[in-house]
């Protein structure tokens, strides 16, 4: 099976049915981004449900996949700019100037956290404004009470 992103080998680029494909690939996406289900996206492009289904996944995995390469490229270009910086601030530091040295430390540090090494960091849950523990049984307690007074205004007014 050809992978999603790839047209007809022998087909060039600019032809005629590789970009009716793709164009086919675009509108499934959209129909299908404005909440139609694949039954009907198969029936506005002429095709199956199952068709409409993987021309939308095409599609997914066709934006997935330049995503992924775009991000790698940003990655890639980021540590190249890290890299130029260290190098002009290497040699000063390790004669033991301190404010190269510093900055030679946040872009070791800013590299490490851009190439994932660094361990994530625990986090502990805590209440919305992030000053109290997070304690899912108050939680409970406050959503029964809020049902318990929704009960009693039913119950008070049972035209609602």
């Amino acid at each position: 099976m050809a992978t999603p992103d790839r047209h007809h080998p022998r087909r060039p680029d600019t032809d005629r049915r590789t970009l009716t494909g793709e164009e086919h690939r675009l509108k499934a996406l959209q129909l299908r981004k404005a909440g139609l289900s694949y039954a009907t996206i198969g029936t506005q492009l002429h095709c199956t449900k199952q068709n409409a289904y993987r021309l939308v996944k095409s599609a997914l995995d066709n934006l997935r996949t330049h995503c992924a390469e775009a991000t790698e490229t940003l990655r890639q270009l980021e540590l190249e700019r890290l890299d130029a910086l260290l190098m002009g601030l290497w040699t000063p530091a390790s004669r033991g100037d301190h404010a190269s040295i510093d900055r030679v430390l946040k872009i070791m540090e800013r590299r490490a956290r851009l190439l994932g090494l660094d361990a994530p960091a625990k986090v502990a849950p805590t209440t919305p404004d992030g000053e109290a523990p997070y304690d899912p049984m108050q939680a409970v307690q406050e959503l029964d009470a809020l049902l318990a007074r929704m009960a009693e205004r039913h119950a008070s007014r049972p035209d609602l």
